[in-house]
C-alpha cells in the first residue's frame, strides 16, 4: 500500500543510484532532449550530455556537455523523469558521429559542443563507443 508521505515526498536521487548511461527526459517546449549520464567523476559528480533527438529545424544533434557536483542535479532535482535509452536512439546518435568522423573537417554542426568540450569527453570516437554500450 502507498502511503500519502511517498507520493509527496519522492525518494532523492544519490549518486549510488546514478549509472553511466542513465537518460532523463528534459521537459522543453519543443525538441525531444534527453540528459544522458557520460562519466561519474571519483568526487561525486558527473559528467552529463544532451542530445535533442527532434530539434524545431535541421538534424538530431548533440546540444551540451555539463558537469554537476550533486546527484540531485542530473534529473533537475525531480523533475526530469527517467527513460530507457532505446536502439532507435542509439542509431541515430551513431549516425551523427559517424558523419562528423568521416567529414573531412572531422567534425561538423551537430557535434560541435562535443568538439568544444574534449577536456570533459575525449575525442568523438571516446563518446562513439560510449554510445554503443549504453
Amino acid at each position: 500500500m502507498i502511503k500519502l508521505k511517498d507520493l509527496l515526498y519522492e525518494k532523492k536521487l544519490t549518486s549510488d543510484d546514478i549509472k553511466v548511461g542513465d537518460a532523463y527526459l528534459k521537459k522543453v517546449r519543443q525538441g525531444k532532449i534527453v540528459n544522458m549520464v557520460y562519466e561519474k567523476e571519483y568526487s561525486g559528480g558527473v559528467i552529463t550530455v544532451e542530445y535533442d533527438f527532434k530539434p524545431p529545424y535541421g538534424d538530431p544533434m548533440f546540444m551540451a556537455v555539463s558537469t554537476s557536483g550533486s546527484a540531485e542535479s542530473v534529473n533537475s532535482w525531480g523533475r526530469d523523469k527517467k527513460i530507457k535509452v532505446t536502439s532507435k536512439m542509439k542509431k541515430m546518435m551513431e549516425k551523427t558521429l559517424n558523419d562528423a568522423i568521416n567529414s573531412k573537417y572531422n567534425g561538423s554542426e551537430e557535434t560541435d559542443v562535443l568538439l568544444r568540450n574534449r577536456d570533459l569527453v575525449g575525442s568523438l570516437y571516446n563518446v562513439l563507443s560510449w554510445v554503443k554500450k549504453i
